[in-house]
């Protein structure tokens, strides 16, 4: 009778031990899926971002191979219009000007004035 006792109750304390270190194990599973979620969740975010990014520079690129195909197929006129605009080339015989805009007085200078 008491070896039946003893054996029933180790049987139930080994019961509730399997079931505590399962209740544990699950809780660190569920525990880790919430935390991959998030970081996966962050990862779509930074993947969308650079995919923008990436779009972006795809049409940079396209308009720049567009630019570079018309100017290998195009005529001398082509090439020292793109040389003015974006070098400031001066071909021979020409008078280059330049023009500034003047700055503004000091706003200091002004609040003064229209003090005194």
């Amino acid at each position: 009778m008491f070896k039946n006792m003893l054996n029933s109750t180790v049987r139930f304390v080994l019961i509730m031990v399997a079931l505590a270190v399962l209740i544990v194990l699950n809780f660190y599973v569920w525990k880790k899926d919430h935390a991959q979620e998030i970081e996966i969740k962050a990862l779509q975010q930074q993947l969308s971002i650079q995919q923008q990014e990436n779009t972006v520079l795809s049409r940079s690129n396209s308009e720049l191979r567009e630019k570079i195909d018309s100017l290998k197929q195009g005529s001398m006129e082509m090439i020292e219009e793109e040389a003015r605009n974006g070098f400031g080339m001066v071909g021979e015989g020409e008078t280059f000007y330049h023009f500034e805009d003047r700055k503004p007085q000091d706003t200091k200078s002004q609040d003064k004035k229209t003090q005194q």
